[in-house]
């Protein structure tokens, strides 16, 4: 998979988190499978923690580029669930990591767009993950923010 096919699952998956209302329960469908979300009402966040990007470098993807994510053929994927970490140089982690997160203001069709923000790992080996609790560290982000335009 390419950078640029990785960008484009970005750009449909924003799409259809654009076209989401404020219920508890949220779904994003990508052309792999349909993700659910939820809403924190503490927070007023809607928030999808473990989409995957690719499939995991383990098998026969061992060596090889990075492939297409496993479609999700049974139901709806639940993206709210935890996960491990890429391993690190200081960490054991799971090669089966290659997930990212969202999470913004939650939004109805019609409405002007808002700030969305995508959390991956830090990658290099070194640190960083790209799982986040509620309220996520950089929450503050959209936390602050007024209006539809102003972050």
């Amino acid at each position: 998979m390419t950078t640029l096919r990785l960008g484009a699952y970005l750009c449909v998956l924003l799409v259809f988190i654009s076209l989401c209302t404020c219920t508890p329960t949220l779904e994003a469908e990508l052309d792999y499978g349909t993700f659910q979300g939820s809403y924190s009402a503490r927070y007023n966040l809607s928030y999808w923690q473990k989409i995957p990007f690719a499939a995991p470098p383990t098998g026969q993807n061992r060596f090889r580029g990075p492939q297409p994510p496993i479609p999700i053929i049974n139901g709806t994927y639940d993206s709210t669930q935890s996960f491990d970490m890429c391993p690190q140089r200081t960490v054991n982690g799971s090669e089966d990591c290659l997930y990212l997160g969202l999470y913004s203001r939650p939004w109805s069709k019609g409405q002007p767009l808002r700030p969305v923000v995508v959390v991956f790992y830090g990658g290099g080996f070194i640190q960083g993950s790209a799982y986040f609790s509620i309220p996520p560290s950089g929450g503050f982000i959209i936390l602050g923010s007024i209006g539809p335009n102003v972050i």
